[in-house]
């Protein structure tokens, strides 16, 4: 990864938690790490764990960012009669009992989960009871159903499905009359029991759902407590998917020549993401590596030399048995040799310098000063 010790990586990590802390702090967005438009997921599944703790962090500054200026537009802590009933606008729906217009809630914002954070939850919904996962399920629909009571007083069950889930308000063919879906009318309908056990309450005064500066400073806690090894084997692992994808989207169109190599690549770093000690896998997975790199090296050499001859680059990198080459090969592989004389007659021509490089790693000025490189060259011409 380019560190000469893993105390380098070390005092790199401190300081890049520092750093974190400090923008936290101050309402700074972390720089380099995509920040979500408002109709945007924050959490972008395609980048690494590391990732997507970095990108829920600027989720959560932002809010904390919009919560402080929405405390400052506040005069003399008294808010807008609209937004203490929790209103946002009005629809072109009315109530069903009544006439009055439906008012679109300020609903709270949905809790906002990493993936291994999903993972977890997903553990926990299995293992515990029936009405844990009861729970679970309905938190976030009752605060939206609380806020839509507390923003349209008298309504009913059949107002909220109708702004909140379209699909399940439908036109009945024998009565020609607008009614709930059949799921929704089921005995012991969740909605319906959700819908009666809920009262109007607006989003501003209901408990968090998501509560971003405690989310903020578990992401912190997250980055003090990773230990060393396990943050290696993050960044190792995002180092070989990305080794995959400059292969597949730079050069993608000579990939079909690697064939088995390329497969047994996929197939050795699948494994070493899925193990609990990417360790385990490492020689494989760097004998893989380098066979993938040679393999291409010779692919790009072959291409210049002989030109677009697939099924024979492909023969000649892949193939462990003897190559047969039909006439239109044996033309383009009688052309490099005929290139290669031509080649080498011009470089008879007699040298008029030599040039000597050497290069190595050195303590100096000081003997206890840092090993760093250093390079010596030399050229010395035929009258020297």
């Amino acid at each position: 990864l380019g560190f000469p010790s893993v105390r380098c990586l070390v005092s790199l990590w401190s300081a890049f938690k520092t750093r974190l802390r400090s923008c936290w702090e101050s309402n700074i967005v972390i720089a380099g790490v995509d920040v979500p438009d408002q109709n945007d997921d924050p959490i972008d599944f395609r980048y690494s764990i590391l990732n997507q703790k970095l990108q829920l962090l600027n989720y959560c500054l932002k809010k904390k960012a919009d919560n402080e200026e929405e405390e400052d537009l506040k005069i003399g802590g008294k808010e807008i009669s609209k937004v203490s009933l929790g209103r946002n606008r009005k629809t072109a729906m009315c109530l069903v009992s009544s006439e009055e217009p439906i008012y679109e809630p300020i609903l709270q914002d949905q809790p906002v989960l990493t993936e291994d954070e999903i993972e977890e939850q997903e553990k926990i919904f299995i293992d515990n009871s029936p009405s844990i996962r009861h729970l679970m399920h309905t938190n976030a629909l009752q605060s939206d159903m609380q806020a839509f009571k507390a923003a349209n007083p008298g309504a009913l069950l059949e107002d909220f499905v109708r702004w909140y889930s379209p699909n399940d308000w439908i036109l009945d063919n024998v009565t020609h009359t607008w009614t709930l879906s059949k799921r929704m009318q089921t005995p012991n309908n969740l909605w319906r029991s959700t819908w009666e056990n809920s009262n109007p309450i607006p989003s501003s005064k209901q408990k968090l759902l998501f509560n971003y500066v405690t989310e903020g400073e578990k992401i912190l806690n997250y980055f003090d407590n990773l230990p060393v090894n396990q943050l290696l084997q993050e960044m190792i692992t995002t180092t070989l998917i990305s080794i995959y994808h400059v292969f597949k989207e730079q050069w993608g169109s000579n990939l079909e020549f690697l064939g088995p190599i390329f497969d047994e690549y996929i197939t050795i770093i699948s494994c070493g993401l899925t193990s609990s000690n990417l360790m385990d896998n490492a020689d494989q997975i760097c004998d893989s590596l380098t066979s993938l790199e040679t393999a291409f090296s010779k692919i790009l050499s072959l291409h210049q030399k002989i030109g677009p001859q697939e099924r024979l680059i492909s023969s000649l990198v892949t193939s462990k048995d003897d190559v047969v080459v039909d006439k239109k090969e044996k033309g383009a592989i009688r052309q490099v040799f005929k290139q290669m004389q031509e080649v080498s007659e011009v470089s008879e021509v007699e040298a008029d310098a030599q040039e000597f490089i050497v290069r190595c790693w050195a303590r100096r000025p000081y003997s206890f000063s840092k090993k760093v490189p250093h390079r010596l060259y030399s050229v010395i011409t035929a009258s020297e």
